[in-house]
């Protein structure tokens, strides 16, 4: 993508985001730090803090298990390069709530329009999802990472919705 594109889909997937009824209507957004060409998160994060939400980001707490946990963050002073570099918060503050009160936003390699992604290979968000059912799903991604159908097995965390830049 041209840089200007990809700040183009980038601004209208924030706003897609801050617009979604579902996020508006949960209190705790469960969201990653972007890592190399990952959609950008930044401007989410800070809508997010400034809008009152409760603000948690992954952590690999456990590289050989492929585990991880979501912890609190109050801004980009709180993560630091961790897992293969990607920023990770440094607090403990692990979440102890409710799922349903939960939006979570995922990234991904490439999603279909039924929800289903291909991540990048090691499992965590699937693994991190089992029996998180009632947590609001959102892929975001640019839109030409959508494809027509991905093909998926039982364990994989299905969408509920799919945010990307295009119409």
């Amino acid at each position: 993508m041209k840089p200007d594109e990809r700040e183009r889909e980038e601004l209208l997937i924030c706003e897609k985001v801050l617009r979604d009824p579902e996020y508006r209507a949960r209190k705790q957004v469960f969201i990653y730090a972007a890592y190399r060409s990952e959609v950008s998160t930044d401007m989410i994060i800070r809508e997010a803090l400034s809008d009152g939400h409760r603000v948690y980001a992954p952590k690999i707490v456990d590289e050989e298990n492929g585990s991880m946990e979501f912890f609190r963050i109050l801004g980009a002073a709180d993560l630091a390069p961790g897992y293969r570099g990607i920023p990770e918060p440094v607090g403990d503050a692990g979440f102890d709530g409710s799922f349903d009160d939960v939006y979570m936003i995922l990234p991904g390699a490439v999603f279909d329009p039924g929800g289903r992604r291909v991540g990048y290979g090691r499992g965590f968000y699937d693994r991190y999802l089992k029996g998180k059912e009632a947590a609001f799903k959102a892929g975001i991604c640019f839109s030409c990472q959508i494809v027509e159908k991905v093909p998926s097995d039982p364990w994989d965390a299905v969408m509920d919705r799919v945010i990307s830049g295009g119409a």
